[in-house]
């Protein structure tokens, strides 16, 4: 992807040949996970490019939500000055912030820690160029996108063995996403996306937290469908956990 908060991966060029019913599910919830990652991300010419095929994903995915495109679709400079006031905090009584560690129990050092854990499991660094912690909803859902990404190529045959890119299996991703679901974004991103529709004035952030927060639990019950055996065959993957 272009200006990744990651590195360590090549974003979007996903393999396009001999794609199963299940390599599509996998792409669009590698794309929606994308666009909402970027969504999250302090706002600049990439998500300008992007706002429409957010709103055309939504539609389709969540018809009921009726999110108009006129929500979506916002300027610059608009979208700039409500980052700035909701998840930079320079204005306090609007500010929502999008970090994991400041919404659990937990130290925050701790919960950066284990996050940084899944990403290094997986061969996975920050982009430095981008100023922001690791534990960062941004970081988190890009994470998502790429372990959706990763078991499209796992499956087609197109990943070999790399070097600290975790095992190559299609259950292997499929069992890192549910457990970095479970452990961290379905911990703390529903109470922030509920905080959010109150503190921001914008539409396209209120759309964006009732998205984000309907996506991620349906993910996870997704997940939980393909298959009871995943977690037998994916016991090798402790080692970004028990490290």
């Amino acid at each position: 992807m272009s200006q990744a908060a990651m590195t360590g991966h090549q974003g979007n060029s996903m393999v396009q040949e001999n794609l199963t019913p299940m390599d599509t599910v996998n792409i669009v919830r590698s794309r929606m996970y994308y666009l909402l990652s970027l969504a999250f991300s302090y706002p600049g010419e990439n998500l300008l490019s992007t706002q429409d095929e957010l709103y055309e994903l939504v539609a389709v995915l969540y018809p009921n939500l009726a999110v108009s495109r006129k929500d979506m679709l916002v300027e610059l400079d608009k979208m700039e000055a409500e980052y700035i006031n909701v998840f930079d905090g320079h204005e306090q009584k609007k500010y929502c912030k999008p970090y994991e560690g400041q919404w659990q129990e937990a130290d925050r050092a701790m919960r950066q820690w284990e996050v940084k854990k899944f990403y290094r499991f997986f061969g996975l660094g920050l982009n430095r160029a981008i100023n922001e912690m690791p534990d960062h909803i941004m970081y988190e859902l890009e994470f998502m996108h790429y372990l959706c990404y990763r078991m499209v190529e796992s499956a087609s045959g197109a990943l070999g063995k790399v070097k600290g890119a975790g095992p190559n299996q299609p259950r292997h991703y499929l069992q890192a996403q549910k457990d970095f679901l479970e452990r961290h974004l379905l911990a703390w991103v529903d109470d922030f996306c509920r905080l959010l529709q109150e503190k921001t004035t914008l539409p396209f952030y209120v759309q964006l937290a009732r998205v984000t927060a309907q996506f991620i639990v349906d993910d996870m019950e997704w997940l939980q469908t393909q298959g009871e055996e995943v977690s037998k065959q994916a016991s090798g993957l402790n080692g970004y956990a028990n490290e």
